[in-house]
């Protein structure tokens, strides 16, 4: 019985090795800096295991994520390697002041919050003058304008166009505004999700004066290369604010 037990051991630890062979076989197949669906995946691992089931072929996916060879950027779509969340740290006097209010405050629903300069990681030319924005659920913006004004010492404006932030808004200005409906929102925090950001970029009007279009591709192919952004989110939010065709050709063009 014992030498049963030490064969079946033995055959065991043979299997596995020969499986983590194959494993890092398909990895070297797999393209990198390209979005990949669970079809594609499959190919891939039926060039090495031609007779695997698709149950078999979403195990050897569960491995390679585990192991960190792909990572999950959203339903069925994969990218080779890891990647890491965004982190950021306000830099400005004023985004600084924003994130110490609201800490202290107790807004009903969420409140979202960034500054321009946060592109500038991205940016060949570099944003100068910095924008807060402070964005709320649908009509919050004028209660939260309200609270802050006077509290924080810069130009404060709620809701404005683009002459009127020309005109009041001063060197460092905080925008208050309502945020897009269903905007995507970090859980627990004001910091903004990269999805809102690389849709933001393409359809808001005021970031459409500040950013030069020959600019955003730099800051879709800066995000898309380094850090976690899942595309289905990233595309129901570009569908919902009417830019969806846009968003997508960005991320295409710069996912690869």
């Amino acid at each position: 019985m014992a030498n049963y037990s030490i064969a079946f051991y033995i055959l065991f630890c043979i299997l596995k090795a020969v499986i983590k062979m194959k494993t890092q076989e398909i990895n070297s197949r797999i393209p990198t800096n390209q979005s990949l669906t669970s079809q594609d995946l499959f190919v891939i691992i039926r060039s090495v295991f031609p007779h695997y089931t698709e149950a078999a072929c979403r195990w050897i996916i569960y491995a390679l994520i585990k192991e960190g060879h792909l990572t999950r950027i959203g339903k069925g779509i994969y990218r080779k390697g890891q990647t890491n969340d965004f982190v950021y740290s306000f830099r400005s006097p004023e985004a600084q002041a924003v994130e110490r209010f609201c800490q202290k405050e107790s807004f009903p629903g969420n409140v979202i919050v960034w500054e321009t300069i946060m592109l500038n990681e991205w940016l060949n030319h570099q944003i100068g003058r910095n924008i807060v924005f402070v964005e709320t659920e649908k009509g919050m913006s004028e209660f939260v304008f309200d609270r802050l004004k006077g509290r924080i010492r810069t130009h404060i404006l709620w809701e404005p166009n683009k002459q009127e932030l020309d005109k009041y808004g001063g060197d460092n200005p905080i925008v208050i505004q309502d945020a897009f409906s269903r905007s995507p929102r970090q859980l627990n925090s004001i910091h903004i999700r990269l999805e809102k950001l690389l849709v933001d970029v393409c359809c808001d009007n005021i970031l459409k004066e500040v950013i030069s279009p020959s600019e955003i591709d730099a800051i879709y192919e800066g995000v898309l290369k380094n850090y976690s952004v899942n595309m289905s989110t990233l595309l129901t939010y570009a569908k919902r604010r009417g830019c969806l065709t846009t968003v997508r050709e960005y991320a295409s063009r710069n996912s690869c």
